[in-house]
Protein backbone atom coordinates (compact mmCIF):
# COMPACT_ATOMS: atom_id res chain seq x y z
CA UNK A 1 0.00 0.00 0.00
CA UNK A 2 1.12 3.54 -0.52
CA UNK A 3 0.50 6.84 0.72
CA UNK A 4 -3.21 8.13 1.25
CA UNK A 5 -2.88 11.97 -0.24
CA UNK A 6 -5.73 14.72 0.43
CA UNK A 7 -5.94 18.67 0.68
CA UNK A 8 -5.36 19.57 4.50
CA UNK A 9 -8.62 21.03 5.95
CA UNK A 10 -5.84 22.08 9.47
CA UNK A 11 -3.33 24.56 9.12
CA UNK A 12 -1.29 26.46 11.80
CA UNK A 13 0.71 29.50 11.04
CA UNK A 14 1.16 28.85 7.03
CA UNK A 15 1.51 25.06 7.54
CA UNK A 16 -0.41 22.21 7.20
CA UNK A 17 -1.04 21.10 11.62
CA UNK A 18 0.14 17.52 10.59
CA UNK A 19 -0.95 16.58 14.21
CA UNK A 20 -4.59 18.24 13.75
CA UNK A 21 -5.22 16.27 10.58
CA UNK A 22 -4.29 13.25 12.06
CA UNK A 23 -6.59 13.51 15.11
CA UNK A 24 -9.29 14.58 12.69
CA UNK A 25 -8.97 11.15 11.19
CA UNK A 26 -10.32 9.24 14.03
CA UNK A 27 -12.44 11.84 14.85
CA UNK A 28 -14.63 13.52 12.05
CA UNK A 29 -15.72 12.20 8.42
CA UNK A 30 -17.10 8.52 8.97
CA UNK A 31 -15.01 7.91 12.01
CA UNK A 32 -17.12 10.70 13.79
CA UNK A 33 -18.04 8.84 17.08
CA UNK A 34 -16.38 6.04 16.57
CA UNK A 35 -12.79 6.60 18.20
CA UNK A 36 -11.34 9.11 20.62
CA UNK A 37 -7.86 10.35 20.58
CA UNK A 38 -6.92 10.22 24.34
CA UNK A 39 -3.78 11.49 23.41
CA UNK A 40 -1.29 12.51 20.45
CA UNK A 41 2.11 13.96 19.64
CA UNK A 42 4.15 14.56 16.25
CA UNK A 43 8.00 13.68 16.67
CA UNK A 44 9.43 15.27 13.39
CA UNK A 45 6.90 14.05 10.68
CA UNK A 46 6.06 10.77 12.45
CA UNK A 47 2.91 11.67 14.30
CA UNK A 48 1.84 8.88 17.91
CA UNK A 49 -1.31 8.63 19.51
CA UNK A 50 -3.47 6.34 21.77
CA UNK A 51 -7.34 5.94 20.63
CA UNK A 52 -10.14 4.67 22.30
CA UNK A 53 -12.67 2.58 20.45
CA UNK A 54 -16.13 4.10 21.48
CA UNK A 55 -17.91 1.46 19.14
CA UNK A 56 -18.63 -2.34 18.34
CA UNK A 57 -20.23 -3.42 14.76
CA UNK A 58 -23.01 -5.62 15.63
CA UNK A 59 -25.07 -6.96 12.36
CA UNK A 60 -25.09 -4.79 10.38
CA UNK A 61 -25.32 -1.51 12.97
CA UNK A 62 -22.92 0.56 15.91
CA UNK A 63 -23.68 -0.38 19.36
CA UNK A 64 -21.90 1.97 21.99
CA UNK A 65 -19.22 -0.20 23.77
CA UNK A 66 -19.78 0.20 27.63
CA UNK A 67 -16.89 2.50 29.00
CA UNK A 68 -15.19 -0.64 30.97
CA UNK A 69 -15.40 -2.65 27.53
CA UNK A 70 -13.76 -0.15 25.65
CA UNK A 71 -10.14 -0.46 24.67
CA UNK A 72 -7.37 1.95 24.18
CA UNK A 73 -4.70 1.16 20.93
CA UNK A 74 -1.55 2.98 19.74
CA UNK A 75 -1.37 4.65 16.47
CA UNK A 76 1.58 5.57 14.64
CA UNK A 77 1.09 7.62 10.88
CA UNK A 78 4.40 8.80 9.04
CA UNK A 79 3.26 11.87 7.26
CA UNK A 80 4.65 14.06 4.86
CA UNK A 81 3.39 17.25 3.32
CA UNK A 82 3.76 19.38 -0.42
CA UNK A 83 2.67 22.49 -0.44
CA UNK A 84 2.95 22.77 -4.11
CA UNK A 85 0.76 20.26 -4.71
CA UNK A 86 -3.43 20.66 -4.35
CA UNK A 87 -3.21 17.44 -2.23
CA UNK A 88 -0.40 18.84 0.41
CA UNK A 89 -0.89 16.13 3.14
CA UNK A 90 -0.38 12.74 2.98
CA UNK A 91 -0.03 9.72 5.57
CA UNK A 92 1.15 5.69 5.97
CA UNK A 93 -0.31 3.98 8.31
CA UNK A 94 2.92 1.94 10.39
CA UNK A 95 1.21 -1.00 10.51
CA UNK A 96 1.46 -0.87 5.91
CA UNK A 97 5.16 -0.96 6.81
CA UNK A 98 4.72 -3.56 9.39
CA UNK A 99 3.49 -6.14 6.78
CA UNK A 100 5.95 -5.69 4.46
CA UNK A 101 8.74 -6.57 7.60
CA UNK A 102 6.80 -9.41 8.64
CA UNK A 103 6.59 -11.01 5.15
CA UNK A 104 10.60 -11.77 5.76
CA UNK A 105 10.23 -12.92 9.03
CA UNK A 106 8.93 -16.15 9.85
CA UNK A 107 6.00 -16.11 12.58
CA UNK A 108 7.38 -17.25 16.19
CA UNK A 109 11.04 -16.18 15.03
CA UNK A 110 13.03 -14.85 18.17
CA UNK A 111 14.33 -11.22 16.90
CA UNK A 112 16.70 -9.71 19.04
CA UNK A 113 16.15 -5.90 18.48
CA UNK A 114 19.00 -3.04 18.83
CA UNK A 115 16.95 -0.33 20.18
CA UNK A 116 17.25 3.83 20.23
CA UNK A 117 14.94 6.46 20.72
CA UNK A 118 14.29 6.43 16.61
CA UNK A 119 10.86 5.44 14.60
CA UNK A 120 12.65 2.31 13.51
CA UNK A 121 12.61 0.37 16.37
CA UNK A 122 9.06 1.25 16.69
CA UNK A 123 8.32 0.33 13.67
CA UNK A 124 10.04 -3.07 14.33
CA UNK A 125 8.46 -3.61 17.79
CA UNK A 126 5.09 -3.26 16.93
CA UNK A 127 5.34 -5.47 13.15
CA UNK A 128 6.85 -8.23 15.00
CA UNK A 129 4.24 -7.91 18.38
CA UNK A 130 1.14 -7.95 15.59
CA UNK A 131 2.44 -10.60 13.37
CA UNK A 132 3.63 -13.09 15.91
CA UNK A 133 7.40 -12.74 15.56
CA UNK A 134 9.24 -12.52 19.50
CA UNK A 135 11.07 -9.49 19.94
CA UNK A 136 13.88 -8.76 22.44
CA UNK A 137 14.54 -4.98 23.20
CA UNK A 138 17.63 -4.52 23.61
CA UNK A 139 19.76 -1.44 24.07
CA UNK A 140 21.88 -0.49 20.85
CA UNK A 141 24.74 0.73 23.32
CA UNK A 142 24.30 -2.93 25.15
CA UNK A 143 28.20 -4.33 25.62
CA UNK A 144 29.66 -6.14 22.24
CA UNK A 145 30.47 -9.41 24.20
CA UNK A 146 27.09 -9.33 26.56
CA UNK A 147 25.17 -9.73 22.98
CA UNK A 148 27.67 -12.22 22.13
CA UNK A 149 26.77 -14.04 24.85
CA UNK A 150 22.93 -14.03 24.20
CA UNK A 151 23.02 -14.11 20.48
CA UNK A 152 25.18 -17.73 21.01
CA UNK A 153 22.67 -18.78 24.20
CA UNK A 154 19.49 -17.98 22.41
CA UNK A 155 20.29 -18.14 18.40
CA UNK A 156 17.69 -15.35 17.49
CA UNK A 157 16.60 -15.70 14.03
CA UNK A 158 17.35 -12.02 13.34
CA UNK A 159 19.01 -8.67 14.89
CA UNK A 160 16.80 -5.58 14.33
CA UNK A 161 19.35 -2.93 14.12
CA UNK A 162 16.99 -0.09 12.82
Amino acid sequence: MGWTSYHARYYKNGKVDRQAECDAYWETGLNAGHYQVVRSAMHGSVYYAAVRNLVQCVDDHFETLPKKEQTVFGVVFLTKTQMRDYNNFSYKEMDEIGRIISKKIGKRCLVFMLCENRIGSVIGYSAFVQNGIVPVLLSAKIEKDFLCNMIETYCPSYLWMP
